[in-house]
């Protein structure tokens, strides 16, 4: 093989070497930032999680509050209802007459 042949490619190599070096390093660069906004995302996720939890758990506590509300409050109606008094919309606060039994009244402590 002639010698300039031979340097031609020698240097052609050489060429082709220094371009797939520089894919290599380009493709190495877009992998490194891939990684670090998979961390990223990864540490957000996980913040997020907690906060998400944090909020149910809060609501949890809300509804639970509620319901002691409710329960509270009708209980309370019970002993006005007990205590001979109407506690339906319609005739609330008025005394029973004889001993009745308002149906509205029952309606409501029902639900």
């Amino acid at each position: 093989m002639d010698k300039k042949v031979l340097c031609n490619k020698l240097n052609y190599m050489e060429n082709s070497l220094e371009r797939m070096l520089m894919e290599v390093q380009m493709v190495k660069k877009a992998m490194r930032q891939r990684l670090n906004e998979e961390v990223d995302l990864t540490l957000e996720n996980q913040k997020l999680k907690k906060r998400l939890l944090e909020l149910e758990n809060l609501l949890d506590d809300e509804k639970l509050e509620a319901s002691n509300k409710k329960i509270e409050a009708k209980t309370g109606l019970e002993f006005l209802y007990k205590d001979g008094f109407h506690i339906c919309h319609t005739f609330y606060g008025n005394r029973f007459l004889n001993d009745e039994e308002c149906l509205l009244c029952l309606e409501m402590l029902d639900r």
